[in-house]
């Protein structure tokens, strides 16, 4: 069969596995690639430099005859396109998503989002040993750093691993999540060579929702806070492990959670914890919404002044007039995002106020309006002169004016 490499992409399975074979063959045709199989190294090794080029293997990476890594260091004909190798270990549903990730590269010029969410014996357990799971997959991160978008690793039901400073640390506190991501970002050194690390761009947390989400390394949304805000150089050393790098990663990815199911259900904690949680960590501190420029706003009205913040504690509402603090509108009141203000009459009107909402606890996390608002005259206030038929009569001079009694 001749098979036109510009619209279809070749992919070759060598395995001689039935069980891995077949669900890995179905996914793949429908998908749309045109699947071969070859059941030896030898085999493999004549298909890949016969014709229709072959474009993507998945290869066993125990193989009989040659294993898979010596597979993919055989020379192919000058003549054929560069052909992907992509070694597996039994049925590998990672190895299909890959070969439908790079397929859709192939076909359509556009490549898929790659993540990797391995758990962390595969990853920083390489530290402690390189064999079997220990570090796994770490050659695999290391030769799709440039393709990788985000790898967060499970740093949960991991119990006990070393960080880069040679310490052991243990799953479900701050020193964990601090030492296992600065891990990844820095790289660290193995039995097996050195993995290099990885932008702090590319890596994000991963951790459980609630304590039902997991088997072991659950983190409250307290200790979570404290090591996050000082992976991103925003808060002070939550445990006894020390960043290498100081002022943090503020380019930190963000943080992934395996569990999302569990961060819905009341069942296990409260209703959207770790999401709210996340959006407190990584949204700006605080955010002045309203006044935020250009309003008119009249003096001895009622006005709603609202902001978005990050942080559990109260905050200052102050009025500048220019760069002079005008008038102290709250001292303390609760984060809630809203606040009714009573403008004073007394006022004085001007065309360059602005708003400034500060923590109560830390005056440097603040944010002003973006631009000058205006305060105004109530041009909704008029004068009302109340008259009853008596004062009426006094002003046309037929009733004398009263006077007060003295005793």
């Amino acid at each position: 069969m001749q098979i036109d490499p510009s619209f279809s992409t070749v992919v070759l399975i060598a395995d001689n596995n039935d069980y891995h074979y077949l669900p890995m063959e179905e996914t793949l045709l429908q998908e749309g690639y045109v699947v071969e199989r070859v059941r030896s190294s030898e085999d493999a090794l004549l298909r890949c430099s016969m014709p229709p080029p072959v474009h993507i293997a998945l290869v066993d990476a125990s193989l009989p005859g040659k294993n898979g890594h010596l597979l993919t260091q055989q020379p192919r004909p000058a003549d054929h396109p560069p052909l992907t190798f992509i070694l597996m270990s039994g049925f590998s549903l990672a190895a299909v998503s890959l070969a439908v990730a790079w397929g859709c590269y192939v076909l359509h010029g556009k490549r898929l989002i790659l993540t990797m969410a391995p758990e962390t014996a595969f990853v920083q357990g390489g530290m402690a040993a390189y064999t079997g799971m220990w570090g796994a997959y770490l050659p695999v991160i290391q030769a799709l750093r440039d393709s990788l978008e985000i790898l967060h690793v499970q740093l949960y039901n991991s119990g006990g691993t070393y960080g880069i400073n040679h310490v052991e640390y243990q799953q479900g506190t701050a020193d964990f999540i601090v030492a296992m991501t600065e891990a990844v970002i820095k790289g660290f050194s193995t039995a097996g060579g050195t993995f290099d690390g990885l932008p702090a761009s590319k890596v994000a947390v991963s951790l459980p929702a609630c304590p039902l989400a997991t088997g072991g390394g659950f983190v409250d949304t307290a200790t979570v806070m404290a090591a996050m805000s000082y992976l991103l150089g925003k808060g002070p050393k939550p445990g006894t492990y020390s960043l290498v790098q100081a002022g943090g990663y503020p380019t930190l990815r963000g943080m992934m959670t395996w569990s999302v199911n569990w961060d819905v259900v009341t069942a296990c904690a409260t209703r959207y914890q770790y999401a709210n949680n996340y959006q407190r960590i990584f949204a700006p501190p605080i955010l002045v919404k309203s006044p935020n420029g250009g309003e008119n706003l009249p003096r001895g009205t009622a006005y709603n002044i609202t902001w978005d913040d990050a942080i559990p504690e109260n905050v200052k509402i102050d009025l500048f007039n220019g760069a002079v603090m005008a008038l102290e509108i709250s001292a303390s009141i609760p984060s809630t995002g809203t606040f009714v203000w009573n403008i004073p009459a007394s006022l004085e009107t001007g065309a360059d106020y602005k708003i400034r909402i500060s923590s109560i606890v830390n005056g440097d996390i603040s944010d002003l309006s973006n631009t000058d608002f205006n305060i105004v005259v109530n041009s909704g206030i008029t004068e009302v002169l109340c008259q009853t038929p008596q004062t009426i009569n006094q002003r046309r001079g037929l009733l004398p004016a009263h006077k007060s009694s003295s005793t």
